[in-house]
């Protein structure tokens, strides 16, 4: 009886992967457009920390 094997390849874990990143702010008021500010920057950071 023959025996089977399988080879099952290593997975590289250092994938690229796509993201995007959404911001919006509902308003055009001074205040908002710091938050977009924020939201834009705090999403990068997030992108970037997950990537390291």
């Amino acid at each position: 009886m023959a025996s089977k094997v399988w080879y099952i390849p290593a997975q590289n874990e250092l994938l690229v992967k796509r993201v995007g990143i959404y911001c919006r702010v509902s308003t055009s008021k001074k205040a908002q457009l710091y938050s977009l500010s924020n939201q834009i920057s705090a999403l990068t950071r997030a992108v970037a920390d997950v990537t390291q």
